[in-house]
Parts: C-alpha cells; sequence; structure tokens
C-alpha cells in the first residue's frame, strides 16, 4: 500500500541505484516490456559482483554499510525490495544464488553457478503506456562515466558536463553498523549540466534525479542528499 500508486520509475530506480552503487560494474542493462495484459516485466541487469549476503534480498531494514558512505545512494536497504512488494511474480539471480517469489507466495532460494552479475527480473500490474513514460524518464538519469548504460537496448550516453565545483555540505551518516543516522556535512564535488528537457532543471543525487528546481540546469550533488526529517533534528 505504501509504494502501489508510485510512477513506475520510481521503483525502477532502486533497482539502477542498487547497481550504480557497486564497485567494479561496466553494465547497467534495463528492460521494460509487456508481460501480458495489464502486466510490465522489468529487468535490471549488472556484471557487478553479484550480492555479499543474499539475504539482503528479502530481508527488509537490514544494516547496510551504505549508512556511513556518503558517496553512495543507499540508506536504509530497501531497494529491490520497494519494487517486490508489488509485483506478481519476481526472480533475483546473482553469484551462487537465485531467489524467485512466486505468485503462491513466499520465497524459494536455491544455488547457481553464476559467476558474476545480478539479474533481477519482475511482473507487475501496469498500463502499457507506463513503459514509454518510464523508459523516457530513466533516460533523465545522469550516468556516472564509467558505466554503460541501456533501456531496451538502447545506449544512455554520458550527459556533457558545463561547469563544477566543490563545497561542503549537509549529509546524514551512520558512524557504524546498527548506529544511528544523524546529520553531518561532507566535502563534495557539485557537477552542472544542460537540462536534459530544455528549461526545466532538476537537482540530481549522484545521478538520480530528485528534485525539479527552477532554474535551467541539472545540477548533480555528489553525496548522499539528507532527508528533511533528519536533516532539521
Amino acid at each position: 500500500l505504501l509504494h502501489d500508486g508510485r510512477p513506475l520509475w520510481q521503483l525502477v530506480k532502486e533497482l539502477i541505484s542498487n547497481v550504480w552503487d557497486e564497485e567494479m560494474v561496466g553494465i547497467c542493462r534495463v528492460e521494460l516490456k509487456s508481460a501480458s495484459r495489464g502486466l510490465i516485466e522489468v529487468t535490471v541487469e549488472d556484471d557487478g559482483p553479484g550480492f555479499r549476503d543474499i539475504t539482503d534480498a528479502y530481508t527488509i531494514f537490514a544494516p547496510t554499510p551504505k549508512q556511513g558512505n556518503a558517496s553512495v545512494r543507499g540508506r536504509f536497504n530497501l531497494g529491490e525490495k520497494e519494487l517486490l512488494s508489488l509485483c506478481r511474480t519476481a526472480a533475483i539471480e546473482t553469484v551462487g544464488h537465485t531467489v524467485e517469489f512466486p505468485l503462491s507466495g513466499g520465497k524459494k532460494v536455491k544455488r547457481n553457478n553464476k559467476e558474476r552479475g545480478t539479474k533481477v527480473t519482475a511482473i507487475l500490474k501496469g498500463r502499457q503506456d507506463e513503459i514509454g513514460s518510464t523508459v523516457e524518464k530513466l533516460k533523465t538519469f545522469i550516468v556516472p562515466p564509467d558505466i554503460k548504460y541501456t533501456i531496451n537496448g538502447q545506449s544512455v550516453r554520458p550527459r556533457e558536463l558545463i561547469a563544477q565545483t566543490e563545497a561542503i555540505l549537509a549529509t546524514v551518516l551512520s558512524s557504524g553498523i546498527n548506529q544511528p543516522l544523524r546529520p553531518t556535512t561532507r566535502k563534495t564535488t557539485i557537477r552542472v549540466y544542460n537540462p536534459y528537457i530544455d528549461g526545466l532543471g532538476h537537482i540530481y543525487e549522484m545521478g538520480i534525479p530528485i528534485q525539479s528546481i527552477d532554474m535551467p540546469f541539472d545540477v548533480d550533488i555528489g553525496g548522499k542528499v539528507p532527508l528533511p526529517e533528519l536533516l532539521q533534528s
């Protein structure tokens, strides 16, 4: 119920964020297509090292080292679980394990011989016109220069940087596993790009759009953007 009604791109972007947060990833492949009437199939695949702990695939709010790293996007180890919560069926294939979430409920975990990469496949309710609008939104992401990012087989090229500067900005970090997130500051690089949509600028959190702004530029904050509630505390 919490995630039902959210635009599909906001759910898919959690999977993309997971890929971009990983080290030693060179490929992020996204596909969206019609599964059948009223159903959409979403696939996000990478060539990374795979899940460190397969239980993260189905455990909500598990401790994560991302909470102590301002240069990655994750906070709560939700990621793919937000999308999975709305799926009819889903599967996660990663190094050594496959986790299936059948229509009947629950999960099935089995070993596999996969040596590299992770592939998440999810089937969920959706209108067919959502596919096109979701693809267009995912194209607006600012791709890390070391990752080949494709959507339905089409490569999304890195943006042309027009300016950059460094600043000390607010963020939220944990001092360790199972420690609370607290307001702090970190030095970060702010990168400025021409907007993907003429005249309509956005604030980005490490390549992911999070907020439209009243200026004709896309501004990428190279660090974890604080949640309003944590910043005010």
